[in-house]
């Protein structure tokens, strides 16, 4: 398996396909579930510098992603802060977990190498996919609470 840091301008389209060929995969975020992409929104925050995307690749087959959102934290301007907007690791890749904790890995070292601060994981409270994110040094810091105002 291959990480790399990939121009997300590029995948969105094979983003979108992995996602219609797994619609089993157990999404980390609720908003992972399915995929309705911004285009124009996404070539924005990309060109402006501000989208971090790591892929996995098994024979140039895109088998895995870790999307973050990069900007200045709002109370501390000199840091920026790294958001998860879209993770996913295709459950057929052997040792499924491992491939999935070394993606993460691979994107934060990508984000460490930008200059990030901070990494921010929104993860659903119902959540019992492979990542053991406190196995990977994450803290448990805040709960989030939602409330849906229009459909």
């Amino acid at each position: 398996m291959i990480f790399a840091t990939e121009n997300i301008s590029q995948i969105l389209d094979e983003l979108v396909q992995f996602r219609a060929d797994h619609p089993d995969i157990t999404p980390v975020s609720k908003n992972d579930a399915l995929l309705d992409l911004d285009r124009d929104t996404y070539e924005l925050v990309n060109g402006l510098g501000n989208v971090s995307c790591t892929t996995a690749r098994i024979d140039g087959r895109l088998v895995g992603c870790a999307i973050f959102m990069v900007f200045p934290m709002l109370h501390y301007k000199d840091k920026l802060l790294a958001e998860c907007v879209l993770s996913f690791m295709a459950e057929e890749v052997d040792d499924y977990s491992a491939a999935y904790a070394k993606l993460i890995k691979a994107a934060e070292k990508t984000l460490k190498e930008c200059g990030a601060f901070k990494v921010i994981y929104n993860v659903r409270k119902t959540y019992e996919g492979p990542i053991n994110f406190a196995s990977l040094g994450y803290q448990n810091i805040e709960t989030v609470y939602e409330e849906v105002l229009q459909y």
